[in-house]
């Protein structure tokens, strides 16, 4: 100890302290634990005494200790999470982790400490059998409802490590629904008021999409002028970046929730993305090899009495929201997944594409003649 008091503050390294303190526990754990304690009784070392602890196997002192500071407010939130390094997390059970989540998530900001330390115990687990338990995912889906709730301006992504493991293991099919309703409750107040983006929840809102399918549409479809600011602002608005979509929710159970209402087959039909893409790596739909129509869209066909609000859905998403390469490419592409519908059972639909189809034709010739001359003035503008 009295050589960390030759170096100034600002300069403290606690490595080397770290690796003697773990030399000594190899030798005497009883030694290793005498230093600990005198680690937190030191002015220059205790803000180092979780980094530390990460020395030595943590055992019932040393989650005590974490607790006791986890409760105090000398120890900033953000401190704990040295605990998703190097497997620190691994010598707590699941209950250990879950009581001290549960301070953390009532600390200033804490929840971004509990969210990066689950990531890392998902990601590591203890051991290939691992499955959380109960009270550690409730602790995690409690972060989630932080996170979502948080101000305008105030959400730092960037100090989550990931959400794909925690989405997959806090909001699976078995996590109480009412827990579930008010993740969902938030996250669309969030859309609805600016707070947040769907791009950058993309993960967390698939994942709801896929195993509450129906808590998610009954937040969303509401009938009312919220409902149209939330299709825009979850499906619609990109901001250069992906958007969950409502081809992500099993059709099967997206069908049975309309329950034959044909206002609602209509209304959900306007807001299903009707194409998607084939290979895994036309990631942007504007930018795609190949096209095919939607599951969904094509269930929903089905589902309407009306076939012909569905297949205007379809014709209208032929034409992009946005683009940066050929639109008559892009429109062509999508045409010759529309002319699918052209080997349907019911000669309304397949008159329907067609007539369609001819104005597609058109409109491509148009745009293709369009861009023929756009490239020539910019040829000529070199010469």
């Amino acid at each position: 100890m009295s050589l960390v008091q030759l170096q100034a503050p600002a300069k403290l390294n606690p490595q080397v302290l770290q690796g003697y303190i773990s030399a000594a526990n190899d030798i005497d754990p009883r030694l290793a634990m005498v230093m600990l304690e005198r680690v937190l009784d030191h002015p220059l070392l205790r803000t180092f005494f979780i980094y530390l602890l990460s020395a030595i196997k943590i055992g019932p002192w040393g989650f005590n200790m974490l607790i006791e500071l986890a409760r105090g407010e000398e120890f900033e939130a953000w401190r704990f999470g040295q605990l998703a390094y190097g497997r620190m997390h691994e010598s707590l059970t699941d209950s250990e982790l879950a009581e001290l989540f549960t301070i953390l998530n009532q600390r200033h900001d804490g929840f971004y400490t509990t969210l990066s330390v689950l990531e890392m115990r998902f990601f590591a687990g203890r051991g290939g059998n691992y499955v959380p338990s109960e009270d550690l995912l409730s602790t995690g889906r409690d972060a989630i409802r932080a996170l979502l709730g948080g101000k305008r301006g105030q959400t730092e992504l960037n100090r989550i490590r990931g959400t794909k493991r925690i989405a997959q293991q806090c909001l699976s099919e078995s996590a109480p629904e009412q827990e579930v309703e008010e993740i969902v409750r938030l996250l669309c107040e969030g859309l609805d008021d600016l707070r947040i983006r769907s791009s950058d929840f993309e993960v967390l809102m698939t994942t709801l999409f896929r195993n509450f399918p129906e808590i998610v549409l009954g937040e969303i479809f509401t009938g009312d002028d919220r409902e149209r600011r939330l299709i825009d602002r979850v499906f619609k608005c990109r901001f250069g970046g992906a958007s969950p979509s409502l081809n992500s929710m099993p059709v099967d159970r997206l069908i049975t929730w309309c329950r034959g209402d044909q206002d609602r087959i209509v209304g959900v039909a306007a807001a299903t993305c009707a194409y998607s893409t084939v290979e895994a790596t036309d990631i942007p739909l504007e930018h795609p090899k190949r096209v095919v129509l939607s599951a969904s869209i094509k269930g929903l066909l089905e589902a309407a009495v009306d076939k012909q609000c569905i297949v205007d859905v379809m014709f209208a998403g032929i034409q992009p929201m946005s683009w940066s390469s050929s639109l008559a490419d892009i429109i062509e592409i999508r045409a010759k997944a529309f002319a699918e519908l052209l080997e349907h059972p019911l000669a309304e639909v397949r008159n329907l594409v067609a007539e369609r189809l001819e104005r597609i034709e058109l409109t491509v010739r148009r745009e293709r003649q369009r861009e023929a001359e756009d490239h020539s003035r910019r040829e000529q503008r070199f010469e």
